[in-house]
């Protein structure tokens, strides 16, 4: 050892004691480390622990008591179980079971998929005019609609298409205006839908050539002054329906309560009932109607009038072997939906059920060419296998979550976490419901901590309420739930209110 001037060591002595130093505090920081992380696991574990407790106190509440309550709560990224209860049991899913149908389709379709509505002709134009039929080949799009957002109206195409019959050289047709809505076979009400419901707008038929949502809409506007008889205005307006109204305009502040209908299997007349405030904005329902592929044929025909084309033949509905467009047919037009990101958004947000249908009817025909539907339950069950998914825990009957498809929240909360790893999760994300923003989650926790925090998908029927999908916690840890209530008789707000209050304490615990 040797020491400078100053007294100070030198040499290899004085590297030891440095090293040993170094030692010290490395042992030193690692030992804080490790009681940090032991600190938070323990503190996070009382959390979790809390939490668990106060969900089973939120389902254990005595007016559930006569009810069948399902739950599982889930850490994402973790792989760890929070909370579940009867996870394992088969509930009705309502509409949650939209939760399966985009997965599906975006898994199988694709994001940027779109669906594509055809005009041919066939026969031959002399002197501008066609010595044969126009023909629309519906390729399923749910999307036609005069409110497919607000201020875009998806119907406006039609118009493009008058021109370009006008562009081929055509003033009047001879022949038919026909429909091909042989895509999807015959099935126009999926399994499990309820025939009492089939006059409202949630229930509409299922069919390849469909048109404003299948629907005709109803736009209900206050009168000037009160006691008064409402204005109703019919969209498309094209004498497919008449409604007789019965809606009153009463006085300002009042609640708007309106009621419409239709006799089962008649699509001539509709009635509405009840009142509208006289402060109220116009209000929008729809009636379905029958053979909706005749309402866009006839919309066509209105256009095409517009143009000052004549079709001499009536609108009719046929079906045409697979090889006939391409060889004796022209195509003038086709329309592309948006993209099938868009459509799931659209699906998920508002619950659209015919958007639902369609979808999984297209997903069919594309991956298997056929209308079969046990070659579609096969076909589901080989993709949940992959995620894995036990088969027998899902019963898909519909594509929208009608009385006889069923699911258990287990394997709800197997979804969730493999969309959560899937490459296009962000934007799905963003095309749930949002809690207090849009959807039918817009009224919904409004001024709580799951405030924009709650991306999900409601479920409705009568006795029926569900929710599932994902919440940022307040240290942002994203956490998958699913809460499935069946036979409950307590009114809807109610059980919705006791699951909210579920999915806030999640938010605020964590």
């Amino acid at each position: 050892m040797s020491c400078d001037r100053k007294g100070f060591m030198r040499g290899p002595t004085m590297f030891r004691v440095k090293f040993e130093a170094f030692e010290r505090n490395a042992c030193f920081k690692l030992l804080w480390l490790i009681f940090f992380c032991i600190s938070t696991l323990q503190g996070q574990a009382e959390i979790v622990t809390t939490l668990r407790d106060r969900l089973q106190h939120i389902f254990s509440d005595p007016e559930l008591a006569h009810a069948q309550v399902g739950a599982m709560v889930s850490f994402v990224h973790k792989n760890k179980v929070i909370f579940s209860l009867n996870e394992k049991k088969s509930f009705l899913s309502a509409s949650t079971l939209k939760l399966f149908t985009a997965s599906f389709a975006l898994d199988e379709l694709g994001k940027e998929f779109r669906f594509e509505t055809k005009l041919y002709y066939n026969g031959t134009i002399e002197n501008g005019t066609l010595h044969g039929d126009l023909i629309v080949v519906g390729g399923g799009d749910p999307s036609i609609n005069y409110f497919y957002r607000e201020n875009q109206d998806t119907t406006l195409f039609l118009k493009d298409w008058a021109d370009a019959v006008s562009a081929a050289g055509i003033n009047k047709v001879d022949g038919l205006l026909l429909a091909d809505i042989s895509l999807f076979g015959g099935e126009t009400v999926p399994t499990g839908w309820e025939w009492n419901d089939e006059p409202f707008d949630y229930f509409p038929q299922i069919n390849a050539l469909s048109f404003n949502n299948n629907c005709i809409t109803l736009l209900i506007k206050p009168a000037k002054e009160s006691n008064t008889l409402s204005s109703v205005k019919l969209v498309p307006d094209i004498g497919y329906l008449k409604v007789e109204n019965r809606v009153n305009t009463v006085e300002a502040k009042a609640n708007t309560v309106l009621e419409v209908n239709r006799k089962r299997g008649v699509n001539s007349k509709a009635y509405i009932t009840g009142q509208i405030a006289l402060d109220s904005s116009t209000r929008h329902e729809g009636i379905t109607v029958k053979k909706p592929h005749i309402l866009f044929l006839q919309s066509f025909r209105e256009k095409l009038k517009q143009h000052k084309i004549q079709i001499c033949g009536k609108s009719k509905t046929l079906k045409m072997p697979k090889n006939y467009y391409g060889k004796n047919t022209h195509l003038l037009a086709t329309y592309q939906s948006p993209p099938l990101i868009e459509l799931v958004s659209h699906m998920l947000k508002k619950s659209d059920n015919l958007y639902a249908e369609l979808i999984m009817k297209r997903l069919q025909v594309n991956m298997i060419r056929s209308s079969s539907k046990e070659k579609l339950t096969a076909l589901l069950n080989t993709y949940l296998k992959r995620i894995p998914i036990d088969p027998y825990s899902l019963n898909m009957a519909d594509a929208s979550g009608g009385r006889q498809s069923f699911v258990t929240p287990e394997s709800i909360i197997l979804l969730l976490n493999y969309l959560s790893k899937r490459p296009f999760f962000e934007k799905f994300k963003q095309c749930l419901p949002i809690g207090g923003v849009d959807g039918t989650l817009q009224n919904r926790f409004i001024n709580t901590p799951a405030y924009k925090q709650v991306f999900a998908k409601t479920g409705s029927l009568n006795g029926v309420r569900t929710l599932a999908g994902y919440v940022y916690t307040k240290n942002r840890e994203l956490v998958a739930f699913a809460f499935m209530i069946n036979n409950s008789k307590l009114e809807g707000p109610k059980i919705n209110a006791l699951i909210d209050k579920a999915v806030i304490e999640i938010a605020r615990e964590i």
